[in-house]
C-alpha cells in the first residue's frame, strides 16, 4: 500500500491536542484559551461570541505541556515563545529542527517559529509532546499546527474529495432530528452548506449520537465546531474511541475535530460523534451552568485516487504543504 501525504491543519482549540495541567484556565497556572485579534479572556469575563483572528493557547506557567497524537509522517508546530524555554519530542526523541514562522504549515497564523519533525513513518502512530517552562515575562504561545497524513495511494494525481454535509442524509442520528435531539443551525457563514448539526442533552444511559458509514475512501477528516459550553464528548473510529474535552471560554465554529489517514477504500468504515464522555459522567458535578454539546460541521472523504491502469490499485498524488 503506497501512502501519499496530504496536509491536515488543526487549529489551537483543536480537540486533537491535550493540554496539561488544564486546557483554558488562569494562564499564571495553566493554558488560557485566547484570539489573535481579540482581547484576552478576563478572569471571570462576559460571554462574546467568537474570537476574531486565530485561536491560540498561551502559558506563564513553569510547567505546562501539550501533546498530539497522529497516525503520519511529519508534524508541524507553530508557536512564539517569547523567550520561554520549551522541549519539543516526538516518540521520546529530542526534536531541535525548527523553521521560520512563515513556513507554510504556520504562515496564516502568524507564529514566530515552526517546530518540525519529518521522516515519520507514515503507517505508524506517533506521539509529540511540547513541554513548556514559562513565566509572566515570557509567555509562550502556541497556535496550532499541521500533520502530514497518508492517503491511501499509487502515486496517482489526487481524485475529488467529498464532503459530507451534516445535513446529508446519510448520517444515521440517535434518537433523530430536531428539538431536544440533533438539533441544527443554518445560514451560518464558514460552515460546509452554512450549517451545523449539535446536541446540547448531555445523557449518560443513552448518549445522543451521530453516525456516518462510508467505504472508498483513502482517509477521512472530522470537523465541528466549539461552542461556549462543556464539551465532553466521545468520537469513535472503526470500533475505537476517543473521549473529548473540548470545553473552551471561546466560540470556534468551524475546526477539525479528528483526522485518520491510510484507509483501505474497498473497505466499511463508520465515525460517530456520541454526547458523552465517559471520564465525565455528569456534565455539571459541581453545579455549574453551561450546557454539555457536542457540534458537527461534516466529514470529508480523502479520495485514493483513480486506479492504476497497470495494477488496478488506487492513487492520489503527493500534496503540496498547503493543507485541508
Amino acid at each position: 500500500m503506497v501512502l501519499a501525504p496530504f496536509n491536515v491543519s488543526y487549529s489551537a482549540g483543536s480537540p486533537s491536542f491535550s493540554y496539561i495541567p488544564q486546557r483554558d484556565g488562569d494562564v499564571t497556572t495553566t493554558w488560557n484559551a485566547s484570539f489573535t485579534a481579540s482581547s484576552v479572556w478576563p478572569a471571570g469575563g462576559a460571554d462574546p461570541a467568537s474570537g476574531n483572528g486565530f485561536p491560540y493557547r498561551r502559558t506563564q506557567a513553569s510547567s505546562a505541556s501539550v501533546s498530539f497524537t497522529f497516525i503520519g509522517s511529519a508534524l508541524y508546530l507553530c508557536v512564539t515563545p517569547n523567550g520561554a524555554k520549551y522541549a519539543f519530542q516526538v516518540d521520546q526523541t529530542l526534536i531541535s529542527s525548527t523553521a521560520s514562522g512563515s513556513d507554510p504549515a504556520c504562515s496564516t497564523v502568524g507564529a514566530q517559529t515552526t517546530l518540525v519533525a519529518e521522516g515519520l513513518d507514515a503507517s505508524q502512530s506517533h506521539t509529540a509532546i511540547l513541554t513548556v517552562n514559562a513565566a509572566p515575562g515570557n509567555e509562550f504561545q502556541f497556535l496550532g499546527g499541521q500533520a502530514t497524513l497518508g492517503v491511501t495511494s499509487a502515486g496517482q494525481t489526487l481524485g475529488r474529495n467529498v464532503t459530507v454535509d451534516d445535513q446529508a442524509p446519510n448520517w444515521n442520528m440517535f434518537p433523530g432530528r430536531g428539538a431536544n435531539q440533533w438539533d441544527s443551525h443554518t445560514g451560518l457563514t464558514g460552515h460546509f452548506n452554512d450549517s451545523e448539526t449539535f446536541s446540547c442533552l448531555y445523557n449518560p444511559d443513552q448518549p445522543q449520537t451521530a453516525t456516518l458509514p462510508f467505504s472508498g475512501a483513502g482517509g477521512v477528516v472530522l470537523y465541528g465546531g466549539i461552542r461556549i459550553a462543556h464539551e465532553f464528548y466521545t468520537i469513535t473510529f472503526n470500533g475505537k474511541s476517543y473521549p473529548v474535552d473540548a470545553s473552551s471560554q471561546w466560540q470556534e465554529p468551524h475546526l477539525v475535530l479528528f483526522a485518520q489517514g491510510g484507509l483501505d477504500p474497498n473497505a466499511q468504515y463508520s465515525i460517530s460523534v456520541s454526547n458523552f464522555n465517559p471520564q465525565h459522567r455528569e456534565c455539571n458535578p459541581n453545579g455549574g451552568v453551561w450546557p454539555c454539546c457536542v457540534t458537527i460541521d461534516g466529514v470529508v472523504l480523502l479520495a485514493p485516487g483513480p486506479p492504476d491502469p497497470d495494477t488496478g490499485a488506487s492513487g492520489s498524488s503527493p500534496g503540496s504543504r498547503s493543507a485541508l
